[in-house]
């Protein structure tokens, strides 16, 4: 009876050490992937400057903030994307830079107090074109210090529908010494 089978099993066998061979994994042309947007910075460096008129409420209390910064973020469609996208929301976090002492008092807060307001041409980027988007950033920093980190999220979403983020990270300088 077991010669009977032994035809199935060795035919069994043949095709599973066939299936266990290594094959080279055949080239594919990937091409590279590209933010969907491009994003830079205009003016850079970015310094913040003395603020006035823009106010806020601490501790009960109505105080102007310490510093203003503003910037363009200049939004280009990547061109290699052949798709338009649409800006549909931006927002701004801003954050002290740990690492830099500042003497002498401090900002009187606690905590990063900021404000932001965005302004733009257009919310609509052709593929390959371009468009900027202005933002002015009032804050006080509880070191005192105008050095900052602003991080710009902006969402978007191209004309496949598809939705995607991309955040842009700004660094506020101090101002350059006489």
């Amino acid at each position: 009876m077991l010669q009977r089978f032994r035809p199935i099993v060795l035919l069994a066998a043949g095709v599973s050490l066939a299936s266990c061979q290594e094959t080279p994994l055949a080239p594919t042309d990937v091409a590279p992937r590209h933010d969907p947007v491009v994003i830079s910075l205009a003016p850079e460096p970015l310094y913040a400057v003395a603020s006035s008129g823009v106010s806020f409420v601490a501790d009960g209390e109505v105080r102007e903030y310490a510093y203003r910064t503003s910037f363009d973020l200049i939004l280009r469609a990547h061109s290699d994307n052949e798709i338009g996208v649409m800006l549909t929301s931006d927002s701004v976090v801003l954050q002290q830079l740990q690492s830099v002492p500042v003497e002498g008092p401090g900002g009187g807060v606690d905590r990063e107090t900021y404000r932001f307001e965005a302004r733009s041409g257009e919310d609509r980027i052709e593929a390959n074109e371009e468009t900027s988007r202005a933002f002015d950033v009032w804050y006080t920093l509880p070191n005192g210090g105008r050095e900052a980190l602003i991080a710009v999220s902006l969402d978007f979403v191209d004309d496949n529908g598809t939705p995607f983020s991309q955040v842009h990270q700004v660094a506020v300088e101090p101002l350059p010494g006489p």
